[in-house]
């Protein structure tokens, strides 16, 4: 009961703190894909990027799955990217969780933490991070979030805006 009270409160704190702006330049990093190939955030300059750190044994964050794929549905054509970061220490679980749920973009591997701990300071999951144009951290979601939903669509028109 504690304990579930002292998640509770962690989880309360740290919505409270998610909708703020951060004016930090997003760290440059380089993964896998879950095919090897290997992605640059730099890559990505000039598009809004929204940074996904997830794992498969996370129940918060593959419930957040269907509002990402929405997302990338809905922006895959415009200077919008959506990439998520897995955790998983094991390839196989995470590969088998992105062809159950059918997940649209792609899905980096960061098992060793090397983004997610020490570029990021992720410390919960889902963590999400919205990234503008200019490589500035705009905006970090902590837990599940409904990308999908117009008022944060209508975040992303006004983003698209201001190039």
């Amino acid at each position: 009961m504690i304990r579930t009270i002292i998640i509770l409160f962690i989880i309360f704190i740290s919505a409270s703190f998610s909708e703020a702006a951060d004016t930090a330049k997003a760290p440059d990093f380089e993964l896998p894909d879950t095919n090897g190939i290997t992605h640059r955030f730099s890559d990505y300059r000039g598009k809004i990027v929204l940074i996904n750190f997830w794992a498969s044994w996370c129940r918060e964050c593959v419930l957040e799955i269907p509002s990402l794929n929405s997302l990338h549905e809905k922006f895959k054509k415009s200077d919008v990217v959506i990439l998520g970061i897995s955790i998983d220490r094991d390839l196989a679980k995470a590969s088998d969780t992105i062809a159950e749920n059918w997940v649209a973009f792609p899905v980096l591997m960061d098992a060793k933490g090397e983004v997610f701990v020490k570029k990021y300071s992720v410390i919960g999951f889902p963590t999400t991070i919205l990234i503008d144009q200019k490589g500035f951290i705009r905006q970090k979601f902590i837990g599940r979030h409904d990308f999908s939903s117009s008022g944060f669509i209508e975040k992303i028109n006004n983003m698209l805006k201001e190039k």
